[in-house]
Formats: C-alpha cells, structure tokens, sequence
C-alpha cells in the first residue's frame, strides 16, 4: 500500500487532474523496484495496458436544440456558438462556442448536454438550456470623487424591448456636474454577426480657475457627443469596427472675469470618421486576472468649426 501525498486537494479538485497524475507518477517511480520484486516474488508477467484517455473523442453532431430563449433569437444563439454539422468537433470547441454565447450578457445561466443521436449511432445531439435575465433592470448607486462630487448613478436596461435582438442602456449620473448616457445595440444580418451601435454622451463640468491659489472664475462645459457606428460580434476576442461621430462642446466662464462680458460662450463642433480593431485576450470580460486588451484606432476628424456667442 503506498499513501500518495494529497494535502490541499478535495474530491472537487477536477481541474487539478495533471498535477494529481504527476504525484502519482513521481510515487510509481520511486518504487518501481519494488514493484518489479514483488512481480517477480509472485510470478506475475508484466502486460501491456492502454491507459485511460483523460481528453474525451471528438463528436459529429448531427442537431443543435435551443430552449429558454424567450426574448433572444435562436439564430443569434446558434451564431455565437458556431459549430458545425457533420464535421468532428472537440470539447474545446463546444465550451468556446457557449463562452460566446454567455458573452451575449443577455443570460443568467447557459447550461448543455450532449446525448448520442437514437437513430444515427456516431452522431449526438447538443442541447442548450438557457435561462434569460430579466429584460429591465434597474441599478442604483453613489460615489464621490474630487472630479464629479458627490451623485448618485443609474442604470437602467432594456433588452429585447426596442427590437428582438437589442439592447438599450440608459445611465444618469445625478450629481454637481451631471453626466448622461444612452447606449443603444442591434444585432444584424443573415447570422446576426454584425450590431448597430448608437451612442449619446452627455456631460457637464464646472471647473474652477485659479490665481496665486485663489478661485477667479469658473469654466463651465457641456458637451454633446452623438456616435453611430457598425461592429463584428462573430468573436469575443477579435472586434472590427468603424463609425461616425458628431461632437459639440460648448463653454463659458460663469463669472466673466477673464473674458469680456459680451462673449455669452464658445461653441467647437467636429466630425469625426473612425476605423478601430479590439483584441481581447483576458481571461474574463468583467473581473480579468490576466490577459490583455489591445485597441487600434484610426481616426480622421473634419469639419471643425469654432465660434463665439455675444
């Protein structure tokens, strides 16, 4: 009887299957000598056995069934997952293809099971059981930085109420200097592999100006920030992306000692055409431990126009 070493693994530890074998094989190998005498001691010849394969085969699945999708379209699901027929597939590539699918953000839970065919022995059938998040949500909280002040943040969503396949963010930042933004997403095309992306920023700012430490004056600024724009989601780790935006700023001193009194504000306003490409290898989209994010933009602004209010 040989008693392995196993402190600090459970009957849960499934994810630590190479290193349990690798204290195993270290124990085995330091005892092969006395495995060889007592075979020997007991005539016992040795045989040669196949050893267990820990990877599972390669599978042909012959259909896909979707259940729990209420409010999302199926062929957006089977988009995401993007699995073949009749083509051999491997473990890997199933539990990809459902991180892609849970990367909709539009589901509590995305479980599956895969059953051999009845009538077509050699091929299986995958079974995706989805459980949707509520289609509003509605999210408070505070904060207090020496940027915004205090406020109070909310964050209302809809999914799938303005068009099946959609999603629309609605966020509010209540506080000294107010924020707001409406986020709006609509997939599209033959295998919903394309979204429409509809964007508005708004923000005001009040920052102060000083002298020799003392406040003179303070610079108010809102800005008005109008996007559309058309992305890839075939992948959550390659995104293309390309769009037009429309900024408009506008500022005035609150106190006119620094300009004269006749000048009300200053308006700036601009085009701007963008191309970008996201990679994303991080672990986890929204708690990432490793991995990284690269984003290359290329952007060509035009139309800037400035001008002075009395």
């Amino acid at each position: 009887y040989l008693k392995l070493d196993l402190e600090g693994y459970g009957v849960s530890d499934f994810g630590s299957t190479k290193e349990i074998l690798a204290i195993g094989d270290k124990i085995g190998a330091e005892n092969a000598q006395r495995f060889k005498d007592l075979a020997n001691e007991l005539n016992i010849k040795p045989e040669d056995h196949q050893s267990i394969n820990l990877t599972p085969d390669s599978i042909i699945l012959k259909t896909i069934i979707v259940t729990g999708n209420l409010l999302v379209p199926q062929k957006l699901v089977l988009s995401k997952l993007n699995l073949p027929y009749g083509k051999k597939i491997s473990q890997k590539d199933i539990e990809r293809g459902i991180l892609r699918v849970y990367g909709i953000n539009s589901f509590k839970k995305v479980l599956y099971n895969i059953r051999l065919d009845p009538e077509d022995h050699g091929k299986f059938k995958l079974h995706i059981i989805i459980e949707e998040k509520s289609p509003t949500n509605l999210k408070a909280s505070v904060h207090f930085d020496n940027l915004f002040s205090a406020g109070i943040v909310l964050n209302f969503t809809l999914r799938n109420i303005l068009g099946r396949g959609s999603r629309a963010l609605f966020i509010g930042d209540i506080s000294e200097n107010p924020r707001f933004r409406f986020d709006y997403l609509k997939y599209f095309g033959t295998k919903e592999r394309f979204a429409l992306n509809f964007v508005y920023n708004f923000l005001r700012l009040d920052i102060p100006q000083y002298t020799d430490g003392k406040k003179i004056d303070e610079l108010g600024s809102t800005t008005n920030k109008f996007t559309a724009q058309v992305r890839t989601t075939h992948s959550l780790r390659h995104t293309f992306v390309g769009g037009l935006s429309y900024s408009l700023d506008r500022s005035k001193f609150n106190f006119s000692n620094i300009v004269r009194e006749e000048i009300k504000s200053g308006d700036f306003n601009n085009f701007q055409l963008s191309v970008g490409y996201i990679q994303n290898s991080t672990n986890n989209r929204n708690y990432a431990t490793k991995g990284r994010e690269t984003l290359l933009y290329v952007k060509y602004i035009f139309n800037n126009r400035y001008s002075v209010n009395f």
